[in-house]
This record gives structure tokens, sequence and C-alpha cells, in this order.
């Protein structure tokens, strides 16, 4: 059994249809890429997965449970979500501060919240960060708080929505390397086709609310026929070994 799936899945914002009778598969354990050119639906049809945008056709299953009001709170245990927009995400003034929030709202000792917390700092090598406030912080740093508040809660799946936009070249890395020492169900939304082809085994794309493309990473991505037809050109090291052929 597919540890996310749908089908038929339509969703509409006021202004016209995004989501257009989309079916398709994530098993567990899956790292998996969600590309396309702005407005395909990529963050659309994560937050669908996550129950942020309601009022969809079709269905939806995560981990054999059918999305919906009633199993809503349920599925979010098991779903991790970080927003393209860091600053959405950090609301506390501190980031130890932050990263412990969500754990307050389970039943733990304040001594098994400050464990996990402490854990999840050194995990991701941000422990300067503790007690750094977020206004204060760059934007590398911020996406790795929101990381580090998400991981904390240790979902079983996580999705990621433009993971490395805005980074300077350490943090990419960085990013890049958490992600995939990461043992767990990965969907990522991105147009970073080169982290896409380095670390997603699997990868979907989108154009106008539909799949018109999905398979192995490099099947895909390294296609320019298929790169071409969807307004995506091929990621920039496919460029460079082009090149040094010509």
């Amino acid at each position: 059994m597919a540890y996310i799936s749908c089908e038929n899945l339509c969703f509409s914002y006021d202004d016209g249809q995004v989501i257009n009778n989309i079916a398709l598969n994530i098993e567990k354990g899956e790292c998996v890429g969600i590309l396309g050119a702005n407005g395909a639906g990529k963050s659309t049809l994560m937050q669908i997965f996550t129950g942020l945008n309601r009022g969809f056709s079709g269905s939806v299953s995560i981990d054999g449970t059918a999305l919906g009001r009633k199993s809503i709170k349920e599925i979010r245990k098991k779903l991790g979500y970080v927003f393209q927009d860091f600053d959405a995400q950090l609301f506390m003034p501190t980031a130890y501060e932050d990263v412990c929030f969500g754990l307050e709202s389970m039943s733990l000792t304040a001594d098994e919240i400050h464990a996990r917390a402490d854990r999840i700092f050194g995990a991701l090598g941000i422990d300067k960060l503790k007690n750094k406030y977020t206004h204060r912080m760059s934007g590398g740093e911020k996406k790795l708080v929101s990381l580090a508040g998400v991981l904390v809660m240790e979902p079983e799946c996580i999705l990621l929505d433009e993971p490395t936009v805005g980074l300077d070249p350490k943090n990419r890395a960085n990013i890049i390397n958490i992600i995939r020492s990461l043992d767990i169900t990965k969907i990522i939304a991105t147009h970073d086709l080169d982290m896409a082809l380095e670390i997603c085994e699997r990868v979907i794309i989108m154009n106008k609310g539909t799949i018109t493309a999905q398979g192995r990473a490099q099947d895909i991505l390294l296609d320019r026929e298929i790169m071409e037809k969807n307004d995506l050109a091929l990621p920039i090291c496919a460029q460079n070994m082009a090149d040094l052929k010509k």
C-alpha cells in the first residue's frame, strides 16, 4: 500500500482550477521531487496532502487513512510541512522557543521537551542558534530552524516547499545534506533541478495542474524534450556536461 495515494484529485481556487484529475502514489521511504514551472500546482498539491487546502474532489489517503475532516488531526501527526516562506513558520521570540513550541502541545514533561529539542539542534549542527532571536536570523538560519521545528515532532513524512530557495551555496549544501540524511518519506517541491537530480529517487513533473511526466530522476531530468515541453531547462550540471561535449 502506498504511503500517499490520490485518485481523480481536483482542486480549484475562486479564480479557477489548479489541480486537474491527478492520480499518484508515493511509497513509504521514497524521496520524490515535484517539479514544474511557476503556477504548475506544486505547492497547492502539497497543501492538499497536509490538509491546508480543503474542498478538493477525488480521494487522498495518507498511510491508508482517507484524508477528511474527521481524520485530519491524526494525519497531521504523521506529516511535517516546511513552508517556502519560513517567516510564516517562525513566530516565537527565539529559535529554541520556536522549536519547543510544538512539543508543548504533547503529553511530554519539560525535561523530555528540552531533551528532544537539544537533540535536534545538535543533529542539525545549529546549537549556536538556540538563543538567537528569530527576527535577527539570516534566511539560511531561519530555514534551518524551520526544519528543526518540524523534525523535532518526529514525522513519518516531511514535505518541503522550495527548501533551497534564496540560500547561499554553503547553506544550500547544508540543507541538501540534512535532507539526504533523513530516513523518512520525503516530498520536495522545487525549482532546484540540480538538487532534485542529486537526492530524489523519482520526480513528478506538473504542468498547469496536471502530471505530465514521472519516473526515475535521471530519466526525466536529463530528457531535454520532456523538460522543454514543460517549460523547464535541464539541470545546470547537465547543461555544463553538454557544453563540454561540444
